[in-house]
């Protein structure tokens, strides 16, 4: 049994190397608004960075959609309850992304586009305590390594 219990830990472990790159965004700190705009002026205003514009913007740049964790009836029996709802939790928030990104992929103008592309970065995935994926990754993974080490379910 501990065997499975293993397997099971491994799988979800591989899944979330899988999903780091989009959760951990630039220098592993998830995204912010200044990977997106820079000020300009004393007055507050912030513009678009222009290399992130004309890239993020560019309709040969795909974002592709992230798949979500598939449970199966191991995962059920062997994970341990705070990773389930971790992986749950996050599972939810990648749901939430893929809705958005659809919209993005159909958005009319670059305008739109721009807008979309920012709220998937700074919104929907975001940093620490901002609720987006970036903190559901890091939650899963704070569980599965508490689970690792022998946490209780």
């Amino acid at each position: 049994m501990f065997g499975l219990k293993r397997k099971v830990q491994y799988q979800v472990g591989q899944y979330l190397d899988v999903i780091r790159p989009w959760a951990m965004g630039v220098d592993n700190r998830g995204w912010k608004h200044e990977d997106f705009f820079m000020p300009e002026g004393d007055d507050g205003e912030w513009t678009p960075r222009k290399d992130v514009y004309e890239y993020r913007t560019d309709p040969s740049q795909t974002i592709f959609p992230l798949i979500t964790y598939q449970f199966t009836t191991l995962d059920r029996l062997f994970m341990d309850s705070k990773t389930y709802e971790a992986m749950l939790h996050l599972n939810q928030g990648i749901s939430n992304f893929n809705a958005i990104l659809a919209a993005f992929a159909s958005a009319p103008t670059i305008e739109q586009r721009w807008t979309m592309v920012v709220m998937l970065h700074t919104g929907l995935i975001g940093t620490a305590n901002t609720g987006g994926l970036y903190e559901r990754w890091m939650q899963a993974m704070l569980s599965l390594n508490v689970s690792n080490l022998g946490g209780s379910k």
